[in-house]
């Protein structure tokens, strides 16, 4: 035991100097996440010129940390006939114990120390500390574990070198082909991506086990080789989409029962892919109520059935089905929640009452007049078009609207339109709960961190929108946010609540513009929307200090469960009327 504590610290000595100006890059990819969430983030340019220097830090960091790898375990090589531990009273078992005892005190935890600060000023719980160190020792044990076993079957760093190289080849050909296949699904090429690094990781973890336990080259060689070969292999042809079998195994929803829903309608869309070739789509959109007081429907996975009555059939399984933006607000557009929230749940949240004003203008009679004539005229001009009209709900029943897409041949969707088929969904459908964040004043230069969120309004100032038709509206209130989420939670969506009269406007959500190994999500988000407006004397009005109260409001949705429903109508009609069918 003190013979491997002796090289443990033999090893720290050694490699002091090159590992302190690794924790130099370190700190600068820290500076760098300071300065994506500063002022200067305004000039959106800026933003993203330092984004691209805190990649580079990142890559520079993962290339310095892998020869620096190579050099811990070359110091002590396992391959040859010159190896000075040989002769030592130690085996290959509390050899490599050591070795990884090192690597771990430099290359894992000293990270984890130099990002510490900044986890805390971004106020990291503990629940938000262990998913964000789990991403950087991710992120690093790629290298390191590479570097450890390619490093364990060679005897000098020449050989070291020319084989990365080969394997970086091969691996950068994989990447390049998952990077730019456009014939597959965005969760099935993030199935492949894990799955290639998952074999790589463990293959090389058996490689360097059996070298380390036996020192027989040539077998951890093919081990090694082998797990090259599967993992190229995965990148190219590995073919289930396992975000699609995780969804499976959400835990079942409580009081699901309540929820009811069917079949809404239907309409017909088409789009070029990257080929250049048309691709038909019907999109069937499914409407939920019932049991919506306190969670949203987040989507899910459905199998989708269409048939003929003369046996023909279209089969489609594991469909996304997505939350459909629009339907639920004043004109029928998704005025103020996002994509398929119920309002109640997040008033709820936000500590608002269920009976005060569910918009920023619902407590203006004048204005609610206003609206519905709007309203009117909305469905009039859908009559003329023939397109489906979004039909606002009853604030009373609450409804979520979902909808899965399913890809057809031309000669399919002409089919579809002349002679609407029966269709059968078995979907698979997740909630989730809103849980507010932060809430913070609406006003430029404000800051504030909570609950693994740091918002920081770098400015904001009124910017002239053209109307071209009915009387002009206030000009719009552009607003530009940087902020910080933890990992672990979904996109956080942002909210301007009106505290005054109980309402609240949706802006939008923070779709992260860097991910790991940065451990957090880091965006800059440039945001417009109308000042609360009154129709006063024949044209609208802001209103008066409505930014004394308001307040700006960071909201997570957080999986809370799922069910299963099985839905069915005997003719799918395409965009002329929304009809609900009962659930079979």
């Amino acid at each position: 035991m003190n013979l491997t504590w002796h090289i443990i610290k033999k090893d720290l000595v050694r490699l002091r100097l090159p590992v302190l100006l690794w924790a130099v890059v370190l700190a600068g990819q820290v500076y760098a996440s300071h300065e994506l969430i500063s002022p200067l983030s305004l000039d959106l340019n800026l933003f993203f010129e330092m984004g691209m220097f805190f990649n580079l830090l990142v890559l520079v960091g993962l290339v310095v940390t892998y020869p620096l790898v190579a050099t811990l375990v070359l110091d002590d090589p396992l391959s040859g006939t010159t190896m000075f531990w040989v002769t030592r009273p130690i085996t290959g078992g509390r050899l490599l114990v050591a070795k990884v005892v090192v690597a771990f005190l430099l290359f894992g935890l000293l990270p984890l120390l130099v990002w510490l600060p900044w986890w805390l000023y971004c106020s990291f719980g503990w629940h938000d500390l262990l998913p964000a160190a789990g991403c950087v020792l991710g992120i690093q044990a790629i290298t390191v574990i590479l570097a450890f076993a390619l490093a364990a079957l060679v005897d000098q760093i020449g050989r070291f070198l020319l084989y990365s190289l080969l394997l970086g080849f091969a691996v950068l050909v994989a990447l390049l082909y998952v990077a730019s296949h456009t014939g597959i699904s965005r969760e099935l090429l993030q199935s492949r991506l894990l799955v290639t690094a998952g074999l790589l990781m463990l293959f090389s973890v058996g490689a360097l086990v059996r070298q380390y336990s036996t020192r027989r080259l040539v077998s951890a060689a093919a081990v090694m080789l082998a797990g090259v070969v599967l993992s190229v292999a995965a990148a190219f042809w590995w073919p289930l989409n396992l975000a699609g079998y995780w969804a499976d195994y959400r835990q079942p929803l409580a009081g699901a029962e309540q929820i009811t829903g069917g079949i809404e309608w239907a309409d017909m869309s088409s789009y070029k892919d990257s080929d250049g070739v048309e691709v038909e789509t019907v999109v069937i959109h499914l409407r939920f109520t019932g049991g919506l007081d306190d969670i949203n429907l987040a989507g899910g996975l459905a199998d989708v059935e269409l048939r003929w009555s003369d046996g023909t059939t279209i089969k489609k399984t594991r469909l996304k089905l997505s939350e459909f933006n629009g339907g639920d607000g004043p004109d029928g557009s998704d005025y103020g929640y996002g994509s398929g929230l119920s309002w109640l749940p997040l008033r709820r949240g936000l500590g608002l009452k269920d009976d005060e004003a569910r918009y920023l203008h619902h407590w203006d009679p004048e204005t609610n007049a206003k609206q519905a004539q709007l309203l009117v005229e909305s469905r009039e001009r859908a009559k003329k078009l023939g397109s489906h009209f979004h039909e606002p709900k009853d604030i009373e029943q609450l409804s979520a609207p979902l909808f899965v897409t399913v890809s057809l041949t031309p000669l399919q969707a002409e089919r579809i339109k002349t002679d609407p088929p029966a269709c059968s969904i078995s979907a698979r459908i997740g909630a989730r709960k809103p849980e507010v964040m932060l809430e913070m004043p609406l006003q430029s230069g404000g800051k504030m961190a909570s609950h693994g969120e740091r918002l920081h309004i770098l400015g904001m100032r009124k910017t002239h929108w053209f109307q071209s038709k009915g009387p002009a509206r206030p000009d719009w209130i552009s607003v530009t946010v940087a902020t910080v989420t933890a990992p672990g939670y979904s996109n956080v969506s942002l909210y301007l609540v009106d505290r005054n009269h109980g309402s609240l406007g949706f802006l939008g959500s923070n779709a992260p513009v860097f991910t790991i190994p940065m451990a957090m999500n880091i965006a800059c988000l440039p945001f417009g929307f109308q000042p609360p407006s009154l129709w006063r004397e024949d044209k609208w009005v802001e209103v008066p200090g409505w930014q004394d109260t308001a307040t700006l409001a960071a909201v997570t949705f957080r999986d809370v469960g799922g069910f299963d429903r099985d839905f069915h109508t005997d003719r799918l009609a395409v965009a002329k009327s929304a009809r609900s069918e009962t659930i079979k």
